[in-house]
């Protein structure tokens, strides 16, 4: 059974992924305009 501390730490890391993502690739054109509608 997982932690619930682990659980939201991993959560916390994803988002930090995704934000990431949206910052290093503003250049990507239509394939980040994608992205940003599913998240």
């Amino acid at each position: 059974m997982t932690r619930p501390i682990q659980a939201s730490l991993d959560l916390q890391a994803l988002k930090q992924n995704l934000s990431i993502v949206r910052q290093a690739a503003p250049h990507a054109g239509g394939k980040s305009e994608r992205l940003r509608a599913w998240y």
